[in-house]
């Protein structure tokens, strides 16, 4: 069986057949999906260009040969599909945009074809319709009127000063959202995640990974915990890393350690809906906790705080040094820093979000 390594985004949309077996992996070498020889399926260019490369696929068609995109048309009693690939966050913008057009043509259906780990996000929203395993097969798509498509996302320019639903609205041709997407998460879910009350405000803090830019640094992050938690805060840590060992240096009044616990998308809004508030960096926390509408503070240094307008509830704080936004979440400083210098800026210190955070909070309590 082949491996087929890809950026998962978007471009124009093509039909091909498998002609061997093949793993898609993403760009952090974990398996997407597979394709099966002798099948046909739906996938963006970019895919199909790694599988042409190495022997895997054969073209058949462009999709708008046989079913037209979306541009915008009046629409009524049609179906939908929307072949989605992006990250998790994404598909909350996603599922917003694709909202706001079942708010202007209330009849139509919109079907979205992905990968397991979004699609886990999109099944927190009970308006979409079916939602199926991406690629879709080539004979799926008989059944729908267009296509939804992200192939003018590439055309955005680098470092273009818009919001999420901002640019995937504009490229699918899909109303402005003026509302984040509505999550539902199961009742076994809240009923296992049910935190006990203390009587003070509780507060998630995101851990991020070591190696994303957006990440705020582990010694400025053991401060801020201090300093909520001498603020009479009880602190939950979420993220996908293990930082188990680390809670006792945090006090007398340990956070709680949930890190690696919130398994799925379902499990962590469990957990966010029970908060006070969430801080973290531009992630998908940030996306999960604005769309419930839990007060969240967004730190911005690498990316851009314009990410944040998207929710009414994340306060984006961007940093004030002349470099942020670089724009390059993942990787190395462009500048040669070892680390981002933007985390290191007054304007985002601990002491300053935990300022910023206690009135959030304060305001919230009188409202």
């Amino acid at each position: 069986m082949l491996d087929l390594s890809v950026c998962l985004w978007g471009g124009s949309v093509q039909i091909v057949e498998a002609v061997a077996d093949a793993n898609v992996l993403d760009t952090s070498g974990r398996a997407a999906y597979a394709l099966r020889a002798g099948h046909r399926y739906v996938v963006y260019d970019s895919e199909a260009g790694y599988g042409l490369r190495d022997g895997a696929l054969k073209l058949l068609a462009g999709l708008d040969r046989v079913l037209p995109i979306y541009h915008g048309e009046t629409l009524g009693q049609h179906r939908l599909i929307l072949p989605f690939i992006g990250r998790r966050g994404d598909a909350l913008v996603t599922a917003s945009c694709l909202a706001a057009l079942q708010d202007r043509y209330p009849e139509i259906t919109i079907d979205v074809a992905a990968p397991d780990v979004p699609r886990e996000v999109l099944c927190l929203m009970p308006r979409l319709g079916e939602q199926s395993p991406y690629p879709p097969l080539a004979e799926q798509i008989e059944h729908y009127d267009y296509y939804l498509s992200f192939e003018e996302v590439e055309a955005v320019p680098r470092g273009w000063q818009r919001s999420c639903a901002d640019v995937f609205s504009s490229c699918m041709h899909t109303p402005r959202p003026t509302n984040p997407p509505r999550i539902t998460v199961p009742p076994e879910v809240q009923q296992r995640w049910t935190l006990g009350a203390t009587g003070r405000p509780r507060v998630a803090v995101h851990v991020g990974r070591n190696d994303s830019l957006r990440s705020y640094p582990q010694d400025l992050l053991d401060d801020l915990v201090r300093y909520l938690i001498d603020a009479r805060f009880e602190v939950y840590l979420i993220g996908a890393g293990d930082v188990t060992g680390q809670a006792e240096t945090y006090g007398t009044e340990p956070a709680h350690d949930l890190c690696g616990r919130t398994a799925t998308p379902a499990d962590l809004a469990a957990v966010l809906a029970q908060m006070d508030a969430v801080v973290t960096g531009d992630s998908f926390p940030m996306h999960l906790a604005g769309a419930i509408g839990v007060p969240t503070l967004a730190l911005f240094t690498a990316t851009d705080a314009v990410i944040g307008s998207d929710y009414p509830a994340v306060v984006a704080v961007q940093s004030r040094v002349r470099c942020s936004p670089c724009r390059i979440a993942d990787g190395v400083c462009p500048l040669g820093h070892g680390r981002c210098i933007a985390h290191r800026d007054r304007s985002v210190s601990p002491e300053s979000l935990v300022g910023r955070l206690e009135t959030l909070v304060s305001v919230v309590d009188v409202v």
